[in-house]
């Protein structure tokens, strides 16, 4: 609309006659074309009207072509001649207008000279812009700018702030061209349009600048300086054409004079534009119009208030990125002259800019600009430099000045770039003496200020963390110089004692609670990046010191790691989170305990009662009635939690102990209940302790009133009244629509006439009368009880009422009382009022008037609505919640003020805002109408519904009260006496500390244990703690941690925390396997003496007491740190914390390595703890990886020490941690649910190590141990099918290894002097057999097929079980016939009942013992032939001989697929060589061969190739001759057809027929 207007005023005065309008030719041409438009709109640009008219004119005049008389003559003297540039050319009148004209004019001026000459704009192309730009320059155009861009030039003039930035803009821009020949697109000025090109055809006047020069102002196109045509084309080159080298060298160097004047310029715009003082150059009306200027443009009022924020002015988009461009020039000019920069480091006024612009600046990208540009400006050095007058010295001059430190400090939010720039400064390395006694002048200042420092409560304050980081990098540049140990030391103590954990000494017991108040809860590093920092400061210390080292280790292990019972649990997270700041305490809801949450913040929240409660003296605590079983005392300790709790909701495990139901027994929590006879039970339990103790009463005076139980006489002046207490009005909600109509209801009464006549005893006659109950004196807090529930007597059961019932917010109870209703009488009976059938008018009408009641004023009759107890569900099943409003008290308290009180809803745990206005809908109840879709007409239909939730308990205060809780003169009698509460009501206390002032000392004390065992168990489960542990034990190895920048960090941070955010359901743990596991060879060389624990020997016996002195002592605690940590914090805390397992493996294992002492010391803390380290952490937890890491972990150590020459033989505390390992395995259950995996698989590996290791197992009847855990998971009576899982796999391994140690010869009964030597013995002398192990399970019947099922081919997810079970079968079978009878006769069996699916692997198993190469191999192939009643020449006697291979053949009962599946394996045996007996054997049964023979060649001739049902689904391996699985192709038949007819040739000695 202003647009229009300032068009309409342009019109006005343009001659009547009009030029042509040609077609299709833009609007803005069109305007051009009238004479005189370019001067209207330059005096209307420059006029004194409003500033909305001059920023429409100056919009306008972006909108129209350029001026075609100025861009001629700018073209005419930017225009190159031959020869040297005359002594006057038309530059005169350019410089003055652009020194001496209105701002709107040198805008206008900078705007075309921007578009010739800078070729990305569409006035010329790249060699025209070249030419123009060289011109420029030697002309003096760059001191001609800088002359027109003078600070003090815009304010003289009083130039409004859009005109200015515009100005700025294009000046930068042109002055990047003079200094640097930058001709990249720059940023479009904001908040003007395009400066047009001139337009084909377009005529204007001419001299339009020269005519309005000083009084005109001609706005130019600050975007950009480009422009389209008036056909939008763009003329010339792309914006993509830069200049060349050649071009840019062609420009002449500015001298330095200009570069002085630049420069001053530059720090001016941006410290201008950075303090929001751009708006302030042209006046105060400018400043208040600016805003609404840029409202005309099209985009003017589209401001982003940057990305910075904190205290600091929010900076409008524009401005930012003007300031970021005029800082990026200041810088970059800087940085190529050396004395322009040693002159501007020497300027009076340096530190106020840098202070402005790097800590008052509200945009981030500025602050953070400048400190990026200054850190590399300090880099700089000059040759011929003094010492302290490098770049760094200075600037180092200047932000340690005592003021700018004041200035950052008074920026929390904004002065994180400060103490960036500020470390940078100082990281060093120090070249000059005078530099390295500046930095440690640094160390001590922040060292002094530390203690004194500010806390750090929001992440928005950077205060603290810039001193921490400084002193990190002061320490690190000076490596141990301007330090003292005591310093260091006592810097260590402040850290953990002070800024850390503070809370730890008391959770310790090392302080007593008594002495700690409020502030002693929260540690002053409150925030991530501060703890972070803090973190960083310790790791620093303990490197420079093994001093510092070992104190910090004592603290943590003192402070952190004791007996913590808290801590006992796994998974372990804290079950709170922090209340919320100046919040409220929600309640834990047990199951049903909702009535009862809802009753107690009701409660709670008024300021009398809780006032009261606490102030009481605590019930005594004697044997026959302790304080456990006080209703009294529990609700004490539930008002205390809820009042100083620092967590967001409180448990009342005591009051739900010690509430009794009618029975006498604690309430059941889980069984819905009423709330209000809750209520009413509560008050008169605890109002009748106070009368018990001869106390005043708690509940009762607040909210006890009394009734008057009137009877009237109708015919008699006499009156009976008697009063009666109440603690809560119940008035009806059926049949009555308000709370005030239920109410005179109420105290209408009741008439006794005709038989039910009273009987006056004035009278001595029966009357009729009047019977009512009114309100004689009212309390101060009122509840009501909405009787929703009633009992129905027809259905027998118990119903809702859900009808609307209306409450006001505000109640008058004069009405209702007995002075209101003596009152209504009067009037009534002083207007003749008629005699009405109700008895409240018949009363008025017949009795006298009463004497009058003192008078009272109207506010002791005016409540408010301040609570409401709300019931959702039905009368079966429901749930309570609250409404309460905040009294003055609590606001004021948190901080919000009287105006601040608002409503909150409690529901159990939640507390939550709650918006008043949403009453009628929440509490009200009746019906409402919902829309839903009705699939019967095709459309949405309206239907009506009961809603479920409605009020069931009213709080009112009298409203003279209700604001500041009333009766607030007992409230303060509290025990304000204590210690504690004095502390807190000390200077500086918060709102909360006010709160927690009002609790007695004894009640302080349980709630501060409380809140400190939250605090101190949030700081143990933080992840950046844990991360800290593992770096400072990383740290003692001398690894990468100690030397980790904050990147690193932050990544690696940033990692566990996208680990933490995983889904724990996806958790891959990675199973233990032994350390032989996935080696070739044969089976000897597998299961020999183990290579890893030489290679531990490798490494440690030559190299691990290399360099052992200070090392060693790091080491050492390093160890003690990471096993008091792992085992008191890691490992019981959740899996979401333990995403870094793999790490503290390998730091682990290194320490156990590098140092024989920590790995003595670690295997000592492992015996001398009853073990209670490895049967925690290996049998009893239940998180996998924490078993697998521990048992990962005592592996190693075992293997470090035999390398490290005090484990073998096993002395000292290896021989104390075999014998526990031994004694946990006599106290392994076994079997399912057994975490024994790690514990086994601990000892295996151990076996694993050598000879010695498995005699010292055995000396210590590690065998007869593990025979005790496959008996416990077995059972006497083992099943066909037993378990095998994982569980039980290195039970099998261990047995393996041990019993291949020793001699069975005498089990056995075989002679291992005569034959050939065992294979499949373990290396080294033979060990004997100990006595005690029962040999009976290892060689018996049950073992055996528990070994068979564990050593069939499928079992690949247990190789090592595997293979260990084949060992042993093969060891013991070797030479022993009744063994291999035993076993033989079970696999027979097996063979015998096994389906056509489960074949292969008996097959298998029984392969392995008829290849053993032994002096019985030829009676094994016997005996699996034999059919009954054959014997063989090592069958066991007794038993029933099972049934042989050649009557399974020859059965017409076994499956052809069966058949053909054995068929071909013998045949694969006999043909390939590997088993010649057997064909040696086949000569007793040839006519048997022969039947099956012919038996396959009948199958094969009856039977196609695709559809023979006999082989379907069958394939061999040719290499064993055992069946894998899978379709068998008809000519594998046929080739084993052939083969077999082979073998029954050389059976018979008859030819072999042709297939």
């Amino acid at each position: 609309m202003r647009q229009v207007q300032v068009m309409m005023a342009t019109l006005s005065v343009m001659p009547a006659a009009q030029p042509a309008e040609p077609k299709d030719v833009p609007a803005r041409v069109l305007l051009a074309q009238y004479p005189g438009v370019y001067p209207v709109l330059f005096r209307l640009a420059c006029t004194r009207a409003a500033i909305t008219v001059r920023a429409a004119a100056v919009h306008l005049l972006m909108l129209l072509p350029t001026e075609p008389t100025v861009h001629a003559e700018l073209t005419r003297l930017l225009t190159p001649e031959p020869g040297p540039p005359p002594a006057s050319t038309n530059m005169t009148h350019v410089s003055r207008a652009l020194v001496e004209g209105s701002p709107v004019s040198l805008l206008y001026l900078l705007q075309v000279l921007d578009g010739l000459l800078r070729p990305a704009n569409a006035l010329c192309d790249v060699a025209t812009a070249t030419a123009h730009a060289r011109r420029f320059q030697r002309l003096g155009g760059m001191r001609l700018l800088l002359d027109a861009l003078r600070p003090e030039r815009f304010a003289r003039q009083r130039a409004d702030a859009t005109t200015c930035r515009g100005c700025f803009v294009s000046g930068i821009h042109l002055l990047q061209l003079m200094l640097f020949g930058n001709l990249a697109e720059p940023t479009p000025a904001p908040g003007l349009p395009r400066v047009a090109a001139s337009p084909e055809g377009a005529t204007a006047t001419s001299g339009a600048i020269e005519e309005e020069e000083g009084s005109q102002a001609r706005d130019g196109k600050g975007r950009e300086g480009s422009a389209q045509d008036s056909h939008g084309a763009r003329p010339g080159g792309s914006r993509e054409e830069r200049m060349t080298e050649d071009d840019m060298d062609a420009l002449e160097s500015p001298s330095d004079a200009d570069m002085h004047l630049a420069v001053e310029m530059l720090q001016w715009v941006t410290w201008q534009v950075a303090t929001g003082r751009l708006a302030t150059i042209g006046g105060k009306d400018h400043a208040q119009g600016a805003a609404a200027a840029e409202m005309t443009t099209d985009g003017g009022d589209e401001r982003d208030p940057g990305d910075g924020g904190g205290t600091g002015l929010s900076l409008p988009g524009d401005d930012v990125q003007l300031c970021k461009d005029a800082l990026a020039l200041l810088l970059a000019l800087l940085e190529t002259r050396p004395r322009v920069l040693e002159a501007w480091l020497q300027g009076g006024d340096l530190e106020v800019y840098l202070v402005d612009v790097l800590v008052r600046c509200g945009d981030v990208g500025v602050r953070d600009g400048l400190m990026r540009g200054l850190q590399r400006l300090a880099a700089l050095r000059a040759p011929d430099a003094a010492a302290g007058s490098t770049p760094r010295a200075a600037l180092l001059r200047v932000l340690r000045a005592p003021s700018a430190r004041a200035e950052a400090e008074a920026e929390a939010a904004q002065c994180q770039e400060y103490f960036g720039l500020l470390t940078e400064l100082l990281r060093g390395p120090f070249a000059e003496s005078e530099e390295l006694v500046v930095a440690q002048q640094a160390l001590e200042e922040e060292l002094r200020g530390l203690p004194v420092a500010p806390p750090a409560e929001e992440e928005s304050d950077h205060r603290l963390t810039g001193r921490l980081t400084l002193i990190v990098t002061l320490l690190q540049a000076l490596d141990g110089r301007g330090t003292s140990p005591p310093q260091t030391a006592g810097l260590v103590e402040l850290l953990v004692h002070d800024m850390l954990f503070p809370e730890a000494a008391v959770v310790a017991r090392e302080r007593p609670i008594q002495v700690v108040d409020r502030a002693g809860v929260h540690a002053r590093c409150r925030t991530k990046s501060s703890r972070c920092a803090a973190f960083d400061l310790l790791i620093e210390l303990a490197n420079q010191s093994v001093t510092n080292l070992q104190l910090l280790a004592e603290l943590l292990m003192r402070l952190h790691y004791s007996e913590r019972p808290e801590m006992c649990e796994w998974e372990h997270l804290p079950a709170y989170t922090p209340r919320p700041p100046g919040g409220f305490v929600g309640l834990r809801n047990a199951g049903a305990t909702c009535y009862m949450n809802s009753v107690f913040q009701q409660i709670f929240m008024q300021p009398t009662i809780r006032g009261r409660m606490l102030a009481a003296p605590p019930p005594p605590d004697v044997e026959d009635a302790p304080r456990s079983e006080s209703v009294f005392y529990q609700l004490q300790a539930l008002m205390g939690g809820l009042l100083g709790s620092s967590q967001d909701h409180y448990s009342p495990h005591g009051f739900w102990q010690a509430f009794k139901d009618y029975d006498g027994q604690p309430v059941n929590v889980h069984e819905h209940q009423d709330a209000f006879e809750f209520f009413t039970r509560l008050q008169e339990q605890v109002d009748s302790h106070c009368t018990k103790e001869k106390q005043p009463g708690v509940l009762e005076p607040v909210i006890g009133g009394k009734f008057a139980q009137q009877i009237i006489s109708r015919s008699c002046p006499h009156r009976s009244e008697r009063e009666e207490d109440f603690s809560g009005l119940s008035v009806d909600v059926r049949n009555k629509r308000t709370l005030e109509e239920s109410l005179s209801s109420y105290v209408q009464g009741d008439l006794l006439e005709g038989d039910n006549q009273y009987f006056c005893e004035g009278c001595k006659q029966k009357v009729d009368a009047v019977r009512r109950a009114c309100i004689k004196a009212l309390p101060h807090t009122l509840v009501v009880q909405l009787k929703r529930f009633e009992f129905d007597y027809n259905t027998m059961l118990q119903n809702k009422i859900k009808d609307r019932f209306e409450f006001p917010q505000r109640l008058d109870m004069r009405p209702f009382t007995v002075e209101g209703l003596a009152a209504k009488e009067r009037i009534d009976s002083g207007s003749g009022a008629e005699t009405s059938a109700s008895p409240e008018a018949a009363a008025h009408s017949a009795a006298p008037t009463p004497e009058l009641e003192p008078s009272r004023p109207d506010s002791y009759y005016e409540y408010e609505l301040v609570g409401v107890v709300v019931h959702s569900g039905t009368a079966f099943a429901g749930h309570y919640y609250s409404y309460i409003r905040e009294r003055d008290a609590d606001a004021e308290r948190r901080g919000a003020g009287a105006e601040g009180r608002g409503w909150h809803r409690f529901d159990d745990r939640l507390v939550e805002p709650y918006d008043l206005s949403q009453l009628e809908r929440d509490c009200f109840g009746g019906k409402y109408v919902a829309e839903h879709w009705d699939a019967s007409v095709g459309a949405n239909v309206s239907q009506e519904y009961e809603r479920p939730n409605s009020a069931y308990m009213l709080f009112y205060e009298r409203r003279e009260d209700s604001s500041a809780g009333g009766l607030q003169d007992e409230v303060m009698a509290v025990d304000t006496g204590s210690k504690v509460a004095k502390s807190a009501a000390s200077g500086g206390a918060t709102a909360e500390d006010g709160m927690l002032a009002q609790l007695p000392a004894r009640m302080y004390e349980t709630v501060m244990e409380e809140n400190l065992r939250f605090v101190h168990e949030s700081h143990l489960l933080d992840l950046d703690y844990l991360d800290f542990v593992w770096r400072l034990v990383d740290s003692c190895r001398g690894g990468t941690s100690c030397n980790r920048t904050s990147e690193d960090d932050d990544d690696a941070r940033k990692m566990r925390r996208c680990c933490v955010g995983a889904d724990t359901g996806s958790h891959k743990h990675t199973h233990l396997r032994s350390s032989g596991e996935g080696g070739g060879g044969s089976d000897g060389e597998m299961e020999g003496e183990s290579s890893s624990g030489g290679a531990a020997g490798g490494a440690g016996a030559a190299g691990l007491e290399v360099g052992a002195s200070l090392g060693d002592g790091r080491r050492e605690v390093g160890i003690q740190v990471a096993s008091e940590f792992l085992s008191a914090v890691y490992f019981r805390a959740h899996s979401t914390l333990r995403e870094d397992t793999q790490r503290w493996k390998m730091t682990m294992q290194g320490l156990l390595e590098e140092n024989a002492r920590a790995n003595r010391w670690f295997l000592g803390m492992l015996a001398n703890r009853n073990a209670t380290w490895l049967r925690q952490f290996l049998v009893k937890c239940p998180a996998q990886d924490v078993r697998t890491l521990f048992a990962h972990v005592v592996v190693h150590a075992l293997r470090c020490a035999v390398a490290q020459g005090f484990g073998t033989p096993p002395t000292g505390p290896v021989e104390h941690v075999v014998v526990a390992l031994v004694a946990l395995l006599l106290e392994c259950p076994g079997g399912r649910g057994c975490h024994s995996a790690a514990l086994l698989w601990v000892v295996a590996e151990y076996a694993r190590i050598g000879r010695a290791q498995r005699a010292h197992l055995l000396h210590h009847h590690a065998l007869g141990a593990l025979v005790g855990v496959l008996q416990r998971a077995y059972g006497e009576q083992v099943a066909r099918l037993s378990l095998t899982g994982h569980e039980l796999e290195h039970a099998h391994v261990c047995i393996s290894l041990l019993m291949r140690q020793c001699t069975l010869a005498q089990v056995l009964e075989r002679d291992e002097a005569v034959g050939k030597p065992n294979p499949y013995q373990m290396e080294g002398p033979k060990l004997p057999l100990p006595q005690a192990v029962n040999m009976r399970v290892l060689t018996g019947k049950h073992y055996l097929a528990v070994l068979l099922d564990v050593a069939k081919k499928e079992a690949v997810e247990h190789p090592e079980a595997l293979r260990s079970a084949e060992l042993l079968l093969k060891f013991c079978c070797w030479e022993s016939g009744r063994y291999s009878a035993m076993v033989l006769q079970e696999v027979q069996e097996r063979l015998y009942h096994a389906h056509t699916s489960d074949v292969l692997p008996v097959l298998h198993s029984l392969q392995g013992i008829l290849l053993l190469p032994d002096e019985l191999q030829r009676s094994r192939v016997q005996y699996v032939l034999a059919t009954p009643p054959q014997q063989s020449s090592f069958q066991e006697g007794g038993g029933v001989r099972p049934v042989g291979v050649m009557n399974i053949l020859t059965s017409g009962r076994t499956p052809p697929a069966k058949r053909y599946t054995i068929f071909k394996w013998m045949v694969g045996l006999i043909v390939g060589g590997q088993l010649p007996a057997m064909q040696e054997a086949l000569g007793v049964y040839r006519m048997e061969w022969k039947a099956v023979v012919d038996w396959l060649s009948e199958d094969i001739a009856k039977y196609t190739l695709t559809d023979s049902p006999s082989v379907a689904g069958i394939e061999f391996d040719d290499s064993t001759g055992v069946g894998m699985g899978g379709h068998l192709a008809g000519g594998e038949r046929e080739r084993t057809l052939l083969n077999a007819r082979e073998v029954w040739a050389s059976l018979d000695g008859a030819p072999v027929d042709a297939p």
